[in-house]
């Protein structure tokens, strides 16, 4: 199973003939296989060509397009559709992403790190202001917003080396001097500490009142909080 590009997907679903209209509220299930194992998804389809290819939307927001030929099982209940709460959500990144990672709960955000947990919640609160400007920007501007429907995920990484292999692994090989990106098909940001900072030892990153505001002023710093705030603001 392959991940499409979001905005191909939106396009897809715009110009597919969908087979048959599904209730919005219904929720779907769907076997298929990926290589020597078979998964079971479980969201709502939002997208069905006359041949059988479809897209569903995960409950953790994931998008996932399955070609009929992987289709081994698909099937509707009247069960309403209920995106995860955040609580439901952690132990499911905790699978994805086992130790060294953690998992933090903030107030809009799951932040999965294997950086220091000061970092993370440093990163965090970045992230949360960033939000509360863009809602008060744009109900300024008379906009009508609403809260995310899924819970919103950041993954940041330590090793800058795990990182690369993360981008070219979801995304494609497209360089080294990437900061940070956002994955269409996740609805995730992934980026890593640009300065090195969190490669140093558990003492050298102990946390203080002046260890924060050297985060603003370590080397790059400027480029990888635009890169990351830039990305987050795709969510």
């Amino acid at each position: 199973m392959k991940f499409m590009n979001r905005r191909t997907l939106i396009i897809l679903i715009i110009i597919l003939t969908v087979s048959s209209v599904r209730q919005a509220s219904a929720l779907d299930q769907a076997v298929v296989q990926l290589g020597n194992e078979q998964k079971k998804l479980e969201g709502r389809i939002i997208a069905e060509d006359i041949e059988g290819n479809l897209v569903l939307e995960g409950r953790d927001g994931q998008w996932y397009k399955v070609e009929k030929v992987n289709l081994l099982a698909k099937s509707s209940n009247n069960v309403p559709f209920i995106p995860y709460t955040q609580d439901e959500m952690i132990p499911l990144l905790e699978a994805e992403f086992p130790p060294p990672f953690k998992v933090q709960k903030i107030k809009n955000y799951l932040i999965v790190y294997d950086t220091s947990t000061a970092y993370a919640l440093w990163c965090g609160s970045l992230l949360e202001r960033l939000q509360t400007a863009f809602f008060n920007y744009w109900k300024k501007k008379g906009l009508e917003l609403h809260e995310p429907e899924f819970p919103l995920v950041a993954v940041i990484f330590a090793d800058r080396r795990d990182f690369i292999i993360c981008t070219k692994r979801e995304v494609a090989d497209i360089g080294e001097q990437i900061a940070a990106y956002y994955n269409f098909n996740t609805n995730r940001i992934v980026f890593s500490d640009l300065s090195g900072f969190e490669m140093q030892s558990e003492e050298a990153k102990r946390l203080t009142k002046s260890k924060t505001l050297e985060f603003m002023t370590r080397p790059r710093a400027d480029q990888s909080i635009s890169t990351f705030v830039h990305e987050a603001t795709h969510q």
